[in-house]
Parts: C-alpha cells; structure tokens; sequence
C-alpha cells in the first residue's frame, strides 16, 4: 500500500503560485508599514499643531497694542461670541481684534498650500 505525502496547506501554491503562508506574510508586512505611515503622519501632525501654536502666539503678540483703526471683517454672532468667550477665560486681558488676527494668521500659514488650492 502507497502512503500519500502529506502537503501543509499553508505552503501548498494556488493556481496564481502563492502559498497561503505567503499571501499572510504580504498583508501582515502592508499593515506594518501602513502602522509605520500613520505614526509619521501622527508626528507631522503633531508637529505642524504645535508650529500652528507657536504661531499663533507669535501673532497674538504682533497684534496686541497695535494702534489704529485696521479694516472691518464681519463674523457671525457666534463667532464673536466664542472669541469673547476665549477673551473672557483669558489670564491675560487679550484685545478681541488681537486674538481674532493670531488665529487668522496662524490658520492661513498652516494650511497655506490647502487654501491656495480654493
């Protein structure tokens, strides 16, 4: 009587020459580098929070004291509000048109390339 040989299914070939063993390998291999992708884009984004930030608080110290009338922008009510809201919770008394001119000009330089493509 003739013993079969026995195949391991994990690396047996399909038709298109790939072993299942294979094929597990490949995928686990994309999702550590689609891991390592998101943890350096984590860090970008980190980054750029914490350049957005620091720039911010360059304008905020740019537009506090600045003499004049400057030009009007009109905000909806409930922007306003919630920049009166920061003003108020302040430590700092903080003039609303400084405040409201750093988080412009920080948002506009963060995401400058974005808003050129408008």
């Amino acid at each position: 009587m003739e013993q079969k040989k026995i195949i391991n299914p994990l690396f047996s070939k399909n038709d298109n020459g790939v072993s299942l063993a294979e094929s597990v390998t490949k995928i686990i291999g994309a999702n550590a580098e689609s891991k390592d992708k998101t943890a350096v884009l984590r860090k970008e984004k980190s980054d750029w929070h914490a350049i957005g930030w620091k720039k911010f608080i360059e304008g905020l110290e740019d537009y506090t004291g600045v003499r004049g009338q400057g030009s009007a922008v009109w905000l909806p009510t409930e922007v306003k509000k919630l920049i009166e809201q920061l003003r108020a919770n302040s430590e700092r008394n903080i003039p609303i048109r400084a405040l409201a001119a750093a988080m412009i000009v920080a948002f506009i330089e963060e995401h400058r390339k974005e808003l050129n493509g408008l």
